[in-house]
């Protein structure tokens, strides 16, 4: 398994991509995601952690983490022939735990979600399935203070 392994304390600013090489029907098949620390209001957003990842699942193998079991947030991202598996949480506790499948990507479906820490903190995630990678989900809702400007007037970075 070979991956990218991303620290999430004070400021977690990555990039993932999981690429491999393999027949040409499935090479189309990537699953992208945002995350972010939902700021307060007044403060920057440039202070609080966020991250973006676009893994291949067709390469079936990768992996991204950040954090550890010991950390008030951390998550890991694992791709396999059959999709892409994310675990979200605090400290010990799994607080969201998903897989998105063949079917999501095909569908170019979107999901968001929204997790709190232990210790208050809130992170909000939206997830997406398309045939290349894209730096924001279809649509135009943005993820509540989401620093990358889509579904705004800005654009993406």
């Amino acid at each position: 398994m070979r991956g990218t392994r991303t620290g999430v304390g004070g400021f977690l600013l990555g990039v993932a991509l999981v690429m491999g090489s393999v027949a040409c029907d499935d090479a189309n098949a990537f699953i992208m995601s945002q995350m972010h620390r939902v700021t307060a209001p007044g403060e920057p957003v440039a202070e609080a952690p966020g991250g973006y990842s676009c893994s291949n699942v067709a390469s079936g193998s990768g992996s991204t983490s950040g954090g550890s079991r010991a950390d008030d947030f951390w998550m890991t991202e694992r791709t396999d022939a059959s999709g892409l598996y994310v675990e979200v949480g605090t400290f010990e506790q799994v607080l969201e735990s998903r897989h998105y499948d063949r079917s999501f990507i095909a569908a170019h479906a979107v999901e968001r979600f929204e997790v709190t820490t232990r210790g208050g903190d809130r992170y909000s995630f939206v997830y997406w399935g398309g045939s290349e990678c894209e730096q924001c989900p279809p649509g135009d809702t943005p993820l509540p203070g989401s620093p990358w400007g889509c579904g705004s007037d800005a654009g993406a970075p």
